[in-house]
């Protein structure tokens, strides 16, 4: 009954139409349910990591142990800080020990990513510009000017001045660019690309056409997509399409768990939308997992995110106790 009182609620605060409501209600269910299967997913990511480690022990070929090594770098990027940069730096060594200027750099750029997705944008940048792209490949020059891009894109962001602000968001559209000219053989991630470039731009509308097409494709990955429809939830509040932006939310919420990604935000502001419809208890949960989140990938600009939420959420649960 608190539930359904809550729920109608909502639909007095914020107007939903009813079939946004049950889409709403819908999608929340099913976050739910992901969240019950946290420890299921967790195991078999680490037998999936297990599983590389056995291959490396398996073979002696130091090519080879790259490779597997970059997929292993590949799988911890976005679910433990520590361990993935232990990892990359075991790559950048296998890649000294082939004598490969490539792979050395290739590795440098997983290095960096790394580095960005901890909140470390600093040595994310330091890192990138000691590598010199011209023998990339093109995908992996797009890799390379993608994560670049990203890395400006963020320290514009932690600058309330407007000359560092617009700065590194010039930067940043500078590097987009190049990455989407190297991505010309790689159609999912161009668009992809093109979506961000247009969000940056504050063109909201084009922004979403390419979300449209990317969330259509075939190819799209659940790890993508997380992404996609977590840049969709900004684009449409852009264009005040509150309710369009807490669907696209929630629904990068899933996918995170879905690939049990611990380096993620989308969780955390969910935790703010249902707690602003007055569902104190999910509220709760899903800052507390958002918070656990946080600490397992040990992403300090995250922390400080959920944090800044959590004594709200926490005075609404009082509330509702007394």
């Amino acid at each position: 009954m608190l539930k359904r009182r809550i729920s109608l609620l909502f639909c007095l605060l914020f107007s939903l139409t009813g079939s946004t409501s049950a889409q709403l209600d819908s999608l929340l269910d099913v976050l739910d349910t992901e969240l019950d299967k946290r420890a299921d997913y967790l195991a078999e990511k680490e037998l999936a990591l297990l599983q590389f480690d056995r291959l490396h022990n398996q073979t002696d070929t130091p090519e080879e142990q790259f490779e597997i090594t970059l997929e292993k770098v590949l799988a911890l990027e976005s679910f433990s800080f520590t361990r993935a940069y232990g990892e990359a730096l075991r790559l950048k060594k296998l890649a000294r020990q082939l004598g490969d200027p490539v792979k050395v750099n290739q590795a440098k750029v997983r290095e960096a990513f790394i580095f960005l997705s901890a909140g470390l944008f600093n040595e994310a940048l330091d890192s990138l510009n000691t590598i010199t792209p011209s023998s990339f490949s093109p995908e992996l020059r797009a890799d390379y000017y993608a994560t670049r891009a990203r890395t400006h894109f963020d320290l514009a962001e932690s600058y309330a001045i407007n000359t560092l602000n617009n700065k590194f968001l010039d930067l940043g559209l500078r590097d987009l660019d190049s990455a989407i000219v190297y991505a010309q053989s790689a159609p999912l991630v161009r668009l992809s690309l093109l979506g961000n470039k247009e969000m940056k731009l504050n063109h909201p509308s084009e922004g979403l056409k390419f979300y449209h097409l990317v969330r259509k494709h075939p190819e799209a990955s659940t790890r993508l997509m997380a992404k996609e429809h977590g840049a969709a939830g900004v684009l449409f509040n852009m264009i005040g399409q509150r309710d369009s932006a807490r669907l696209a939310i929630v629904k990068s919420a899933i996918a995170d768990e879905r690939t049990v990604t611990r380096e993620a935000i989308s969780l955390v502001r969910v935790a703010r939308y249902v707690y602003e419809m007055g569902d104190y208890e999910r509220s709760e949960r899903y800052i507390k997992v958002g918070l656990e989140n946080a600490n397992f990938f040990d992403a300090r600009h995250r922390k400080i995110e959920v944090l800044d939420i959590l004594p709200m959420i926490e005075e609404g649960r009082q509330q509702l106790l007394r």
